[in-house]
């Protein structure tokens, strides 16, 4: 098993989440993850590297389920899948976005809908 950190269209009850996760996952207590700023891109957010948190759900989810995950996210273009460490100490992957962000707003809250 493995974790991966959701934050986006991957959480609970988001497109993703029901193609992917919804039978193929377990939920865990939702995290803090330091070193990361989210920014609204129109549809979803993004995050970047930077000096803020963001607020994720936490699943555990077979390592084969990666490959298909990284399909969707277009992991290698869009996104690179990185692992980080929550700030309770929990090690998983997220998607980090590989484009620019200078036109993009910070979402203060560091969550997209509500955890």
């Amino acid at each position: 098993m493995t974790r991966l950190f959701a934050y986006g269209t991957l959480k609970q009850d988001g497109i993703s989440y029901h193609k992917f996760l919804e039978h193929n996952s377990t939920r865990e207590a939702n995290a803090v993850i330091p070193g990361l700023i989210m920014y609204d891109d129109g549809e979803y957010p993004v995050v970047k590297e930077g000096n803020g948190n963001i607020r994720a759900e936490s699943y555990l989810i077979e390592e084969s389920l990666l490959p298909a995950v990284d399909e969707n996210e277009d992991e290698g273009k869009d996104y690179t899948r990185k692992e980080i460490v929550s700030m309770d100490g929990r090690r998983g992957w997220i998607y980090v976005y590989n484009g620019s962000a200078e036109h993009l707003s910070p979402i203060e809250s560091g969550t997209w809908w509500n955890l």
